[in-house]
């Protein structure tokens, strides 16, 4: 009897994962296993920007850390889970992420006060920024 491959191992849609490792630690595994709210993964999701959609996927991000931040003011949005660092920092290592990037996925996995969530915006800025330079 066959066996149906994993959800990991199938890609609907574009070729971000081509090329990527079996060892490799896949997003959705990472908030999934440690039960990382809704907001927080979908504003990590788009950290893959340089292999979809560029600019559209990092306002995105600015997008959802507005929307947490106004969770947080209005009716007290507290984190649900929290990433192990040596979890993060693999991670971090096999996306190739810059300083910004890491600095956002730390944030988002591991953010128990607004400051943290807030620390993230002039992070985002900068790769908002890097795409208007690059034109």
């Amino acid at each position: 009897m066959d066996k149906s491959p994993s959800a990991n191992e199938i890609q609907i849609g574009g070729d971000h994962y081509k090329g990527r490792n079996d060892n490799d630690i896949q997003h959705w595994d990472i908030m999934s296993k440690n039960n990382v709210g809704y907001l927080e993964g979908n504003l990590t999701k788009y950290l893959r920007h340089r292999k979809k959609n560029g600019l559209q996927d990092v306002l995105k991000m600015m997008h959802y850390l507005d929307k947490i931040l106004e969770c947080i003011d209005t009716f007290g949005y507290r984190p649900m889970g929290m990433v192990p660092y040596s979890t993060i920092e693999l991670f971090i290592s096999q996306q190739g992420y810059n300083e910004h990037e890491g600095h956002i996925m730390y944030q988002m996995c591991r953010w128990v006060r607004r400051e943290q969530v807030e620390s993230c915006r002039p992070h985002i800025q900068a790769l908002i920024d890097e795409y208007s330079t690059a034109k």
